[in-house]
């Protein structure tokens, strides 16, 4: 339930250590999704730069004598919710098991052409899989072709796999031309930092070089380590696909598609959804594609943000 009761006067309010808000923070984020973090993983999101284990040890140790937050097992939350450790443990097991069919499904997507990058994203990326998640996926395309390879996605989904998002989840794209996300908070920061690459390690590096702004939030989060079994490698019959339809006319038939999809998505979600939301969760331009119905982004950033005050309203701390 949503406290929108007056915050007592910040003078009133206790200042914790910039470490030690930092950790409140991200708690405070990873709970929204029922996650509770180790040690090791409040680390690397921390946004104090260089900090030591060491320093987030002895912040959490004070923050848990102070109530402020709880001991779950190996587990930190800011909620006192003990089935959390459970449910994560089980989370981890099932991401451990759908990693290997991730890859085969990495392996299968970088085969299209045009594909110049395979990222495994969503759940899976931060080492979670239950019987409600997808093998989500993110795209890196060459320029001027983003929106022919959304269309070979979508008809790949609709006709192998029965138009089931469970095993193939294809939501975002962006081109190589213009690798920088324009949505930048801490959500888009997580989804950046996790992201596990798969297909593509240089078109990667370029990609977390783009988005350097991202270390404003997790300064300490480390490169992943690339998931590819074997070295990324363009198939005779990619490359001949793409030699094919490298004419200008698909230029325009990219064009074209890109307003298809966009027309699409109003007729079916524009209705009830302001114009700003529906602009970032059905992105369509030429060098990005985005297709989230839920506006998940917008509703996790608005829980967040509520959940932030009312810590900060029910502890009297300053985050």
């Amino acid at each position: 339930m949503r406290n929108n009761r007056p915050l007592p006067a910040i003078e009133n309010h206790k200042q914790l250590s910039p470490v030690a808000a930092g950790i409140v923070r991200n708690l405070i984020y990873s709970d929204i999704f029922s996650y509770p973090l180790n040690v090791e993983e409040i680390v690397s999101r921390s946004d104090v730069p260089r900090v030591t284990e060491l320093t987030i040890r002895q912040e959490l140790n004070e923050l848990v004598k102070k109530g402020l937050v709880h001991r779950l097992g190996t587990y930190y939350s800011t909620q006192k919710q003990n089935a959390w450790e459970q449910r994560r443990k089980v989370g981890n097991q099932g991401a451990l098991k759908a990693m290997k069919l991730a890859k085969m499904m990495s392996g299968f997507i970088s085969l299209f052409p045009f594909v110049r990058a395979v990222m495994i994203s969503g759940s899976l990326s931060k080492d979670y899989m239950d019987s409600k998640s997808d093998l989500d996926f993110f795209l890196v395309t060459a320029p001027k072709r983003l929106w022919i390879v959304k269309a070979l996605m979508v008809l790949t989904k609709k006709v192998i796999f029965l138009n089931s998002y469970r095993y193939f989840c294809v939501n975002y794209l962006i081109s190589t031309d213009r690798l920088e996300i324009e949505e930048k908070n801490l959500y888009t920061a997580t989804e950046l930092a996790t992201v596990i690459p798969t297909y593509g390690s240089d078109v990667y590096v370029e990609f977390r070089k783009a988005n350097s702004w991202a270390l404003e939030y997790y300064p300490n989060f480390p490169e992943r380590l690339f998931a590819a079994e074997k070295p990324s490698k363009t198939s005779g019959f990619k490359s001949f696909c793409e030699w094919f339809l490298k004419s200008a006319i698909f230029d325009k038939l990219d064009s074209w598609l890109m307003k298809k999809f966009l027309a699409r998505a109003e007729r079916k979600f524009r209705s009830g959804m302001a114009k700003e939301h529906f602009g970032v969760a059905f992105k369509s331009k030429k060098y990005s594609s985005k297709y989230h119905k839920k506006n998940h982004q917008a509703k996790v950033m608005d829980r967040y943000h509520q959940a932030v005050k009312d810590f900060e309203y029910q502890n009297s701390v300053v985050l």
